[in-house]
């Protein structure tokens, strides 16, 4: 078993903080429904994170670009409902 490097540990404290604040959006958006598309786009960051952890952190590969590809689309269609395109 390798050894986990300070810089992967660093990657899951920074994962474990932005799924607190997917939790918090989420709470929010069940009131308030103006925080959809931040809740959205923070999920998308934190698939990108939780991908990138898969990767590196815990060398598991299969489902790596799954999260990757949910992870961009939400972030993108986050960020066309911010511009007001959709």
């Amino acid at each position: 078993m390798k050894k986990i490097h300070e810089f992967n540990i660093m990657g899951i404290n920074i994962q474990i903080i932005v799924t607190i604040v997917v939790l918090v959006f989420g709470i929010l958006t069940l009131f308030f429904e103006k925080y959809f598309p931040l809740f959205q786009f923070s999920m998308g960051i934190d698939l990108l994170l939780l991908a990138y952890n898969n990767e590196k952190v815990y060398r598991r590969k299969h489902l790596t670009i799954i999260y990757t590809i949910i992870g961009v689309l939400l972030i993108v269609f986050s960020i066309f409902v911010f511009l007001g395109v959709i």
